[in-house]
């Protein structure tokens, strides 16, 4: 089914890890926690938090420089990896910090896209 087939290609991309954007490895998180994979779903947040920036009780990620982007793609990467975090650690105290960063860069009330006001 489905299900089976979801499984086969989060496995498939788990060797790709190294390769793939913070954003992608966000959401591969999300996906292996739809699929039933709990512990894999965990680990795959727990490493995302190796590379989290954290400077003065804000937290966000730094997308890596090979994914190219407009200005603002920290945050929907930031966004999506608290999406993440929030689903498999839901009381993670970092939580706080990311979501300081991210209140800290709106300007004047909004965020740069409606892209970003999307993923936050």
């Amino acid at each position: 089914g489905k299900s089976s087939e979801a499984r086969a290609v989060l496995t498939r991309t788990a060797g790709a890890r190294e390769k793939l954007p913070y954003r992608s490895l966000g959401y591969r998180a999300l996906a292996l926690n739809a699929a039933g994979d709990g512990a894999g779903a965990r680990a795959a947040v727990d490493n995302l938090w190796l590379a989290a920036d954290e400077a003065g009780g804000l937290i966000h990620w730094q997308e890596k420089p090979a994914a190219l982007g407009y200005r603002s793609l920290d945050v929907e990467t930031t966004a999506v990896l608290l999406l993440a975090s929030l689903a498999v650690r839901p009381d993670d105290n970092r939580h706080a910090g990311v979501v300081r960063w991210l209140m800290q860069q709106r300007r004047g009330g909004k965020w740069d896209s409606t892209r970003d006001t999307a993923f936050i």
